[in-house]
């Protein structure tokens, strides 16, 4: 018989059990049954089985709020097991802001030092048929990755200034990046503490 436990929502008021709290409760229980035999691969296992039921469950239940939350916590950081995701995630904001930062339309970067604005359209020809085309994509995508790594790890050099709405990409990829760094710690907390 499953016990009527609340926070895993096992028994609904008319006292039926639904399939996805038996299957929530049973992953539970594996995962305790694991952990206690210091199984922490199989434990991690059901962890996370647990939580994308629940994660089902939730969508089946019409709340869609905590479903879009449970799925970010999914794809970001596996529920708090998975290192790599939230590596990847990382490298996916700090990727996607370098291509973004030279765009005309954004603001672009400027130089400092020599005042020099770097965007696609003041990098020179682009043409990536021709061999000049492609250095000057490379540059000016090189000084954008760089920009982007030390704004995402909130260096903040000061060599490069962000222009326009390039200025506001760069407080949210600073903002990003300290939120992702702080998950990348308590995911290898959770890692430490097993």
């Amino acid at each position: 018989m499953i016990p009527e436990d609340e926070s895993l929502g096992a028994v609904v008021a008319d006292g039926n059990v639904d399939l996805l709290d038996k299957a929530i409760w049973t992953y539970g229980a594996l995962q305790t049954i694991s952990r206690e035999n210091k199984l922490n691969q199989q434990a991690s296992e059901y962890y996370v089985r647990q939580h994308d039921t629940q994660r089902r469950q939730v969508w089946a239940r019409g709340q869609y709020l905590r479903w879009a939350k449970a799925e970010g916590a999914r794809w970001v950081m596996q529920y708090g097991e998975g290192i790599w995701n939230v590596v990847y995630t990382a490298l996916v904001v700090i990727v996607l802001s370098a291509v973004l930062y030279p765009l005309s339309a954004v603001g672009g970067l400027r130089r400092s030092s020599s005042g020099a604005a770097l965007t696609y359209a003041t990098g020179g020809p682009l043409d990536p048929s021709t061999v000049t085309g492609i250095r000057n994509l490379v540059a000016i995508l090189a000084e954008s990755l760089y920009f982007s790594v030390v704004t995402f790890t909130t260096l903040g050099y000061g060599d490069w200034v962000p222009l326009g709405y390039a200025k506001g990409l760069a407080m949210a990829e600073s903002l990003i990046g300290t939120f992702i760094a702080s998950l990348l710690i308590y995911v290898l907390a959770r890692r430490v503490m097993w």
